[in-house]
């Protein structure tokens, strides 16, 4: 049922909060247009169900309290994360963009919140429904509407574009719950038919058949580099340009993690040869990134925006943590030697340019980036303390007291993180504790035993090894 903006129950609290999530959340969930949300919700085009939801999740990660005593925040998100609007409404011939956006609010929220199966399930959930109305190939036929799933052939191209926000946040949730757990993707993105975002001052209300200049992600996994110089060429604005750019960052990432779940299943399945092609992808994919993409301050002479700043921060972070964990399955399958102490040493560089990058952050931002983040900071975190404890590293002036800093700013980053987010909280733990049992001098096998048993920060067989590491 459809309300006017004033009819909501909570319609005192409403605009202030509407403002609220638009500047400080929208950017972590960004499944609403920035320049269409506070209009469309003044239109009543959002439901009721939509509304309290964006209400009490962000009523609750700002700690506001309402005027009324009898308003229990937390009754009301689990009364939400219990509904199950999405499978109730979407079919093959209707789909509800108000109830997926519900989906993909409740799903990035219980992930970071209540980390573990439900979460996964509810993620696991979403992206099925996606297929099953065609989120995945909504560009399928760009010649004519006849290959666009059912129901999307009428949409104008700014309905079109809040579908495939949607369908990209989707695909966001579906990389960092995989990843974090070392577990297979849902998603295959050389099959998606979906192109990526376009800004809304291009678009007109023309059919869709109309639009031609849009950009997919490549079939091939080692053009990405070509789609990112295509992106960061364009006429876009800067903010549907990180967006964009987000996507390939995430995409990467994937395909470092895929090699590292084949690598666990079968360490003489993934050759050197293949981590050496994916570095080099690495390589080529910053090189084809604009001239100081990689600068961790903000440039402000390109008259960058603090949040344009921290939003390309999470794309340096995604490119600086896939170079770690190639780094690490390089490690972890080679012999003592001269070739084991090279990759060791690029593991190094990588948590320490991650805490460089980190030490950028104004605790502002907190809100509005995604909180998977922190999953980065916590790998990062793990091996910059392994190299703190490896016996067989030249202690050279200032060696140690560079990694502890390293840490300690990882670790603040955390810590603030943790004051919004029951995830960071859990990796602050697990990290402590990790630090507090291991050895202060490792050999190079006892290296190796942490290597070639960090599947992913989340996966149930690394926590058991974190509860066992003493034995």
């Amino acid at each position: 049922m459809r309300v006017t903006f004033w009819e909501t129950a909570n319609c005192r609290a409403l605009p202030n909060r509407a403002q609220v999530f638009l500047d400080s959340i929208l950017d972590a969930v960004p499944i609403f247009s920035r320049t269409r949300f506070l209009p469309d919700l003044h239109a009543s085009l959002f439901g009721r169900d939509l509304v309290n939801a964006l209400l009490f999740i962000t009523a609750k990660l700002t700690g506001f309290r309402f005027a009324a005593e009898h308003v229990d925040i937390d009754a009301q998100i689990d009364f939400i994360l219990r509904s199950t609007l999405i499978q109730e409404d979407a079919t093959l011939d209707s789909a509800s963009l108000d109830n997926f956006r519900i989906g993909c609010l409740l799903s990035f929220y219980e992930f970071h919140q209540y980390p573990g199966h439900q979460a996964w399930m509810r993620i696991g959930n979403l992206a099925r429904m996606a297929f099953w109305i065609g989120l995945d190939r909504l560009d399928n036929d760009r010649g004519s509407s006849a290959g666009l799933p059912s129901g999307f052939e009428s949409m104008n191209q700014l309905e079109m574009e809040d579908w495939r926000s949607v369908w990209w946040f989707i695909y966001r949730l579906d990389s960092y719950a995989s990843l974090s757990s070392g577990t297979p993707y849902l998603i295959d993105e050389t099959l998606v038919r979906t192109s990526l975002l376009s800004d809304s001052r291009q678009l007109n209300m023309c059919p869709v058949r109309e639009f031609h200049s849009r950009l997919f992600l490549p079939r091939k996994a080692d053009t990405l580099d070509i789609l990112a110089s295509k992106v960061s060429r364009g006429t876009d604005a800067s903010y549907t340009v990180l967006m964009n750019l987000h996507v390939i960052s995430t995409t990467i990432l994937r395909q470092v993690g895929r090699a590292l779940q084949v690598r666990m299943l079968d360490p003489t399945s993934v050759t050197q040869d293949e981590l050496n092609a994916l570095e080099q992808q690495l390589y080529t994919l910053r090189l084809s990134l604009p001239i100081n993409y990689f600068n961790p301050t903000r440039n402000v002479f390109q008259n960058e925006t603090r949040a344009e700043h921290h939003a390309r921060l999470v794309t340096v972070l995604h490119q600086l943590v896939a170079r770690l964990l190639v780094s690490i399955a390089k490690c972890s399958c080679l012999a003592e030697g001269p070739e084991w102490l090279s990759s060791w040493q690029q593991v190094l560089e990588a948590g320490q340019d991650i805490a460089h990058v980190s030490e950028k952050w104004d605790s502002v931002f907190i809100l509005s980036a995604d909180p998977a983040v922190t999953l980065i900071c916590f790998t990062a975190l793990i091996f910059l303390d392994l190299h703190k404890k490896y016996a067989g590293t030249a202690a050279e002036p200032g060696f140690l007291s560079n990694i502890v800093q390293c840490e300690k700013i990882l670790l603040l980053l955390l810590e603030q993180f943790a004051t919004k987010w029951a995830l960071p909280r859990l990796l602050v733990l697990s990290f402590k504790s990790f630090s507090e049992i291991m050895p202060s001098a490792f050999s190079y096998s006892e290296v190796q035993a942490v290597l070639r048993r960090f599947e992913a920060p989340l996966h149930p067989r690394w926590l058991q090894f974190l509860s066992s590491a003493q034995v």
